[in-house]
This record gives C-alpha cells, sequence and structure tokens, in this order.
C-alpha cells in the first residue's frame, strides 16, 4: 500500500499522477488495498476512486483483438468517525480476458464504488466497454472509456479510464484513448505484425489488444491497476494581534501586531490579548497548561487568561499575556502555543518590552531594586514556600517573594512546606480525615486510616493457573454504596501495569490493552464509593495466563506430527489454533546437519501453520527441531517445547542391478523443489569414487570417466534444493557394463514417477498441487464438481505448478480435480469447507 500526506501550499506527483492542495489540505493515496484510520478530529472525507482497466484481447487465432475498457470514477464525502479503522479496496488490472477490471471501493460497496472496466475476450476483435458510472456509487460519476474494435491488421486500442472532472476517452482504432484529468490513457493496440497490445497506464487505462498472424499466441495489454484517493481538512492555527496577522516563528516584534508591548515601569503592569483563529475542518486543540513563555526574560511575561482547551472550525478564541519587567530597559521572550496544526506545532513568536524604573511607593527603595515599587511594605526578594490555595501550609521548594519581614509570608506564601494537596484549602496538617472520600485530608500519609475498606481478587483465584486466556478475574465483592472496581495489573515479566475500571466485581485477562500466554500478573483491587475512587489498594495476589510453553503446552507442534516424517515438503505441519492469537513465530532447527547454512530459521505467520517448503532453506532426508511462540496483542512469547519434524527420506536407486551397455540408465526418484541430483559411485573393487551432477534424476556409464568394465559399484544419491545437498541415501549396487565396453548412445528413460498431492485438505479459499515427476513437462489440471461440470482447466509447466492456486472461485463442495502429463493420470478429490 502506497501511503502519502502533503499539506499547505504543497503539490505532490505519485507515479503519474499530480494533485495540487489547497490550504492545510491532506491526502492519502492506495494504490493497493489496506485500511485508513481517521485522524483525530476529522469527521469527514473526500473519497475519490478509479477502478481497475479491462485486460484487451489475447489471440491465439489470426486475428486483431479488440481493446479492454478504462475503469470508472466515483468521488464522494463520507461521514467518518476519530480514530475508527476502515477498510480500502483498490481495483487491480485485469490481466485476463475472462475477468473485468476490479472495482475499487472504501468501507463497503454500498458506500462508494468505482467500477472497473471490461475486458475483451480471448480470440475476440470486438472491444470490451469502460466501467459505468451507472453501476458506480457516488456524489459525482464518470464513465470510464471504451476499448476499440480489431479490424483488419490493427487491434483496438484500449479505453482511458475516467478522470476526476471528465469521462473517459474511447480507444479510435490502435490509438488508446487519450487520458482525462488525472485518468490513466488506454495502452495502443498491435499494427500488422503479431505481438502483444499495450499496457493499459495507470490509474485504470483499458489494455491494447494483439494482434496474431504467424503462430504462437499473442497476449492483450493488461489494464492498469485503480487507485483511492482520501483527501480531508486539517486543523489550521492563525493567530492574530490588534487584527493583524502574526507570522509563525516570527523573531521581531511590532507594534501594529501588538508583539511590541508598551514601555513599562518595573513592577508595574500592561498587557496584550491575542487571538487564536482555528481555520481548518478538524478541531484545533490546546491544551492551556502547555503554553509557555521561554526566552531571556521570560519571567517578565506572564499569561494572565487563557484560550478554550479545543476551538471549533471557524471560530476563535483569546488569551492575554501581561508584561511587569523586573529590570530597566529591553527585555525578550518568546510564546510558544502547542497546538494540533501539523506544520504549525507549535506556533511560536517573539514579543518584546521596554522597563522603565521609578519608586512608585515612596519607601526609599527605586524601582530598580524595589521588588514591589507600588507597595511601602515590600521591598526585598526573601525566600517562601509557595501557599497556591491560600490554606497557610505551603509546598515544593523555597522560592524568591516579595516581602519585607523574612518572619512574615506574604500572601500566596508559607513558611512551612508541610502541605500534601497545594491545590485544596481543605487538605492540609490541620485538617480532619473525612472517610470515603479518596483524599488524604490530614496530610498524614494515610487514606482512610482506621476504616479503610479493602478488596482482593477472590482468594479461590489466588496462585491459580488459568485454563483459558478470557478467563473470568473477580474481586471480593462489597455493598453499602460500593459501584466500581479497578483491577490493577502488572505483567511479572515486563513489569508493565495497566488498571481497569469495572461496574462489577470481575474482568476477562483479554480485556487488557497487552496480555500474554504463559504470564504471571500480580493483581490488586481499589474500590469506588458513590462515584469516588478511594485511591488504596488492598492487598495483592498473583494468577497465570494458560501455561501453553511447558511440556505438553499448546504451543507446539500438534503430538500427530512430532517424531514424523512428512510426506512432502509442502505438507502443512501445525501448531494449536489458540483464541486470541493473532500471530504464531516457528523456529526452526537443522539436527541433521551443523554446517548447514542457516542452522535456525524463522518463520511467522497469522496461521496456527506452515511448510518445510516456507523456509529460504530446507532439503530432503533432515530431521529439524521446532518450535513454536505466540503473540496476542503483544509481542512474541519464548518459545515453547521442541518437536521433531523429518523431511521425505533421500530415495535410492529404484532400478539397481547390471548395466548392459554404457547406455543403460540408472534413476532415482524424482522429487519436487529438486534442482540438482548428485550420483556417488564407490569403485567397490578399489574404493575409488566418482561423483557426477545432474540436472535430471538418472545416469548412465557414459557420464563416469574411466569406469572398470564389469565392476561393482556402490551408489549413492543427494538431491540439491535451496542451493544445498541433502545427506546421501541409502546405497545401492550396480555393476558397469562388461569388458566389451560397448558404446551406446544414451536414451532417455521414458516412463518414471508420477506423484500429485493436494494440500491443505479440506481447504478454506485455495489449494496448491505439488508434483513429483520424471522431468519438466506441461501438465494438464482439469477441476469437475460432484455434477460432472468443467470448473477448470488450465496447460501449464511441471516447474511453473508450485507458484500456482486453484479453487478460489468455487463453492463449499466435493471437487474431482485430474492431472495428467502424458500417459500419467492422477485423480484427487479435494474437499472446500
Amino acid at each position: 500500500m502506497k501511503r502519502i500526506f502533503y499539506f499547505l501550499a504543497r503539490a505532490i506527483c505519485v507515479i503519474a499522477l499530480c494533485i495540487p492542495t489547497i490550504g492545510n489540505a491532506q491526502s492519502e493515496i492506495f494504490t493497493t488495498s489496506g485500511t485508513f484510520t481517521v485522524p483525530e478530529g476529522v469527521t469527514s472525507i473526500t473519497v475519490e476512486a478509479w477502478g481497475g482497466g479491462g485486460c484487451g484481447s489475447t489471440i491465439s487465432d489470426n486475428l486483431a483483438g479488440g481493446g479492454g475498457g478504462g475503469g470508472a470514477y466515483a468521488r464522494k464525502v463520507v461521514a467518518v468517525t476519530p480514530l475508527a479503522t476502515y477498510t480500502v479496496t483498490v481495483g487491480q488490472g485485469s490481466i485476463s480476458g475472462s475477468e473485468s477490471g476490479g472495482d475499487s471501493w472504501f468501507i463497503d460497496t454500498a458506500t462508494i464504488v468505482a467500477k472497473g472496466g471490461a475486458s475483451a475476450s480471448d480470440n475476440s476483435a470486438t472491444a470490451a466497454v469502460g466501467g459505468q458510472a451507472s453501476l458506480s456509487i457516488g456524489d459525482v460519476t464518470f464513465d470510464g472509456g471504451n476499448g476499440a474494435d480489431g479490424t483488419g491488421s490493427i487491434a483496438g486500442g484500449g479505453g482511458s479510464s475516467a478522470g476526476s472532472t471528465a469521462t473517459g476517452n474511447a480507444a479510435t482504432g490502435a490509438t488508446g484513448g487519450l487520458a482525462p484529468s488525472e485518468g490513466g490513457i488506454g495502452g495502443d493496440g498491435r499494427i500488422d505484425t503479431s505481438g502483444p497490445g499495450i499496457n493499459g497506464g495507470f490509474p485504470g487505462g483499458g489494455g491494447g489488444g494483439a494482434y496474431r498472424v504467424d503462430g504462437g499466441i499473442a497476449v492483450g495489454g493488461t489494464g492498469g491497476n485503480g487507485l483511492v484517493r482520501l483527501t480531508w481538512i486539517g486543523a489550521e492555527i492563525n493567530v492574530f494581534g490588534n487584527d493583524t496577522a502574526i507570522n509563525n516563528g516570527d523573531t521581531t516584534t511590532s507594534v501594529d501586531n501588538w508583539t511590541e508591548f508598551e514601555a513599562t515601569s518595573i513592577n508595574l503592569q500592561s498587557s496584550r490579548t491575542f487571538q487564536i483563529e482555528s481555520s481548518g475542518t478538524a478541531s484545533l486543540s490546546l491544551t492551556i497548561s502547555t503554553i509557555t513563555i521561554s526566552g531571556d526574560n521570560a519571567s517578565d511575561f506572564t499569561l494572565t487568561s487563557s484560550p478554550t482547551p479545543s476551538i471549533n472550525p471557524g471560530a476563535s478564541s483569546f488569551f492575554t499575556v501581561s508584561f511587569s519587567p523586573s529590570e530597566v530597559g529591553l527585555r525578550t521572550a518568546v510564546i510558544s502555543i502547542p497546538n494540533n496544526d501539523d506544520d504549525e506545532n507549535p506556533f511560536t513568536f517573539a514579543i518584546s518590552g521596554m522597563g522603565m524604573a521609578e519608586d512608585g511607593d515612596g519607601d526609599g527603595f527605586s524601582a530598580d531594586i524595589d521588588c514591589d515599587d507600588t507597595n511601602p511594605d515590600v521591598w526585598q526578594n526573601l525566600e517562601f514556600y509557595v501557599d497556591a490555595d491560600g490554606d497557610g501550609y505551603g509546598t515544593g521548594e523555597l522560592t524568591l517573594a516579595c516581602a519585607g519581614d523574612p518572619g512574615t509570608a506574604p500572601v500566596g506564601f508559607s513558611l512551612t512546606a508541610d502541605d500534601c494537596d497545594d491545590t485544596a484549602a481543605t487538605t492540609n496538617p490541620g485538617a480532619v480525615e473525612i472517610d470515603f472520600n479518596g483524599m488524604d485530608d490530614n496530610c498524614d500519609g494515610t487514606i482512610d486510616e482506621g476504616s479503610q475498606l479493602l478488596s482482593q481478587v477472590l482468594p479461590s483465584q489466588c496462585g491459580q493457573t488459568f485454563q483459558s486466556i478470557n478467563a473470568l478475574v473477580g474481586a471480593v465483592s462489597f455493598g453499602g454504596g460500593v459501584d466500581g472496581y479497578r483491577f490493577r495489573c502488572t505483567n511479572n515479566t515486563t513489569m508493565t501495569t495497566e488498571d481497569i475500571d469495572s461496574n462489577v466485581p470481575h474482568f476477562n485477562m483479554t480485556s487488557l490493552a497487552s496480555y500474554d500466554y504463559s504470564t504471571t500478573y500480580t493483581i490488586s483491587v481499589m474500590l469506588r464509593r458513590n462515584g469516588i475512587w478511594l485511591n488504596y489498594f488492598g492487598p495483592s495476589c498473583e494468577v497465570s495466563t494458560p501455561a501453553i510453553l511447558g511440556p505438553g503446552g499448546s504451543a507446539s507442534i500438534v503430538p500427530a506430527q512430532c517424531g514424523s516424517t512428512v510426506t512432502s515438503l509442502s505438507t502443512l505441519v501445525a501448531t494449536n489454533s489458540l483464541l486470541g492469537v493473532t500471530g504464531y513465530r516457528f523456529q526452526i532447527t537443522n539436527m541433521t546437519d551443523p554446517s548447514a547454512p542457516n542452522q535456525v530459521q524463522t518463520y511467522e505467520n497469522n496461521h496456527h501453520w506452515f511448510s518445510i517448503s516456507n523456509l529460504d532453506t530446507f532439503t530432503y532426508g533432515t530431521t529439524y527441531a521446532v518450535e513454536v511462540a505466540v503473540k496476542t496483542n503483544g509481542d512474541f512469547t519464548n518459545f515453547g517445547s521442541t518437536c521433531t519434524i523429518s523431511t521425505p527420506n533421500v530415495p535410492g536407486i529404484v532400478n539397481p542391478g547390471i548395466a548392459t551397455s554404457t547406455g543403460t540408465f540408472f534413476y532415482t526418484q524424482s522429487k519436487g523443489h529438486v534442482t540438482s541430483y548428485r550420483f556417488e559411485l564407490t569403485n567397490t573393487t578399489d574404493m575409488t569414487v566418482n561423483v557426477i551432477d545432474r540436472p535430471v534424476h538418472y545416469f548412465s556409464f557414459t557420464q563416469v570417466p574411466g569406469f572398470m568394465p564389469g565392476t561393482q559399484y556402490s551408489v549413492r544419491v543427494a538431491l540439491m534444493t535451496t542451493g544445498i545437498w541433502s545427506p546421501y541415501g541409502p546405497t545401492q549396487l550396480v555393476t558397469a557394463p562388461g569388458a566389451a565396453k560397448v558404446i551406446v548412445k544414451d536414451t532417455e528413460p521414458t516412463v518414471g514417477p508420477f506423484e500429485v498431492v493436494g494440500y491443505p485438505n479440506p481447504f478454506n479459499d485455495r489449494f496448491s498441487l505439488e508434483l513429483d515427476a520424471a522431468e519438466n513437462t506441461n501438465i494438464q489440471i482439469k477441476a469437475y464438481d460432484m455434477m460432472g461440470r468443467l470448473l477448470e482447466d488450465r496447460d501449464i509447466s511441471s516447474e511453473a505448478l508450485e507458484t500456482q492456486s486453484f479453487g478460489a472461485e468455487y463453492p463449499s463442495g466435493v471437487y474431482n480435480v485430474i492431472v495428467s502429463e502424458g500417459d500419467n493420470v492422477k485423480t484427487l478429490r479435494m474437499v472446500k469447507r
């Protein structure tokens, strides 16, 4: 999935598509299917979709094929929920005359959809139509362009996709339809000589038709892939002073926009009010406590009134800064406003003011040394503790305050620092403790001393290991106004802590934001009484989630497969499917050859299985130790108990005996995934060894240099898969041709092994085939339902078979799959759930 964001006064090009933006518009572009999470504060987005283009006609007869249709366009304003995640489906361009270009849609096909263009049928001069606006869904829809018919030696071009403002253009003759604004061009058709059509352009252009006159297959141009573009307007902050705009990051000050304050006598005060405007479409959120004033003289400037925490689009809020110079001369600072405007966070600007000296209160101390020149009773800065709630008890560190007598604290300060909550005047060391209000009223370090209500996890569960990950954890329940339970859960492995609040005396382990199997948690309980949390926990106890990692635990290969030899490299090796598990990690260790590359490999899957052929390195005749780790909504666990799995044995020579001539073939079994066969021949008379590497599964003595006629040789076979050799298989004896040593031309074996396996069976979505055949030949696969109807007919090479899958379009049922290679025929019965 291609994801791109962009903001104010910018333009972005994706592939060949350029998109201008206005204001603080943001977009995300999807060229493949995925999901989209709505940004915070955004309640509507504009969705634009282009369907995939249709494929041009593929020709195996002498004919000029028709062009494919271009994808349709749809646009709609869609209401969304902030922070919600929605599905985005991007239609892919068609690669076959039997299927149209894919539809593109957002959320679901009932919300908005852009239809894909139709594909021209194989061996047909008739063009396909573009995706239809009438079948698309949106506030605005446009048809994709139609392809052109093939005529004579001129194959038809593909239609263009629709643009964002206009219908797609039809192809003219062999020339693909020209792309309208933001559309994809149609691919050109082939002219005069055999060859393929040109692929449709992105997004959604139809493919050009192919033309054939001299044998072979001419392939139609594929359709261009579709596109989904999501656009929304985020938060935008503007700041004004004196109705004049202030630029973000401005380091200069001016009287015009009030960033330069009026000259002010020391410890007198002047102020300026600034306006914050929200001009975006999302709510502009400001956290007032984080608005800061910094710089050389920051203490001379104070935020005296604050804006609202959230400003609706089109609305404004105001804040005021006061200037009280502490020294004569120029005083400067910087205001910083954190916000959720993506490209102006924080919004900063410089402020300044000129400090003037005077003795305003006549106490004999001039303004440049008097800490308060308006009050003759105070003149010096002394250290006190801040008393923010005015109850006579302070807190924090000593700080300077303007005073006259060091033994008399000014208003807002105290001589002591023993207040445990300096925001509440009723909480201090001299107060009386009030039960069940959730506060330490008298600051003695204990809440509700002598009358605490203490709950805990049910004693019957303490120390227990649950049998299920979604086990219900209970607490000792209370009446008498208790209406809530807070469970504090600490993961004893990671030491992370999470609180779960519940109106009932229990919760599920799966309610945690992060939970793991085979993990012990320490849990304690707090009560809420009459809507007030008591703010102390009862005794803690430990509980454990299911112990799946130990011997016999669920995080291991199923017992039926442990210690077994799989029938095929593609056989699925499975662990148990566990509730809540979102990922399985398999660690596979080669136990047979300690020197093999990739000695330890890991493979991760969303499903509870893998096959040996999924690994980067694998071979026959090898035993692997397999361990399993799982994850739920956090990280993977440790690995569970070990189980061994062996790959199919390395075969020996299947026709040992006496060679009647040098052209006599000795062969082993042809095995899937094998790229080379190694034959080790040991002369049983003088013990000399010859090693022959062959791309096929047989050899003759014509490949053995200097063999001794009539001599018996012991032969072993090794197989190469993924670039490495397997161990040798069993030893068989063969005898070289007699003394006459007649040279006979090699004659290839006419019949070899032919084995086919379908997996998985039964299957849920699709299945694959693994073939052991004598050589790389063409394979025919036909699938019939139980009524005898032909559902699928493919001709492919045996070498390409392992990359193919089957059954995706079958309904649930039982099917006969017939695989043929010349005279070899194998029938499989496959079941789709």
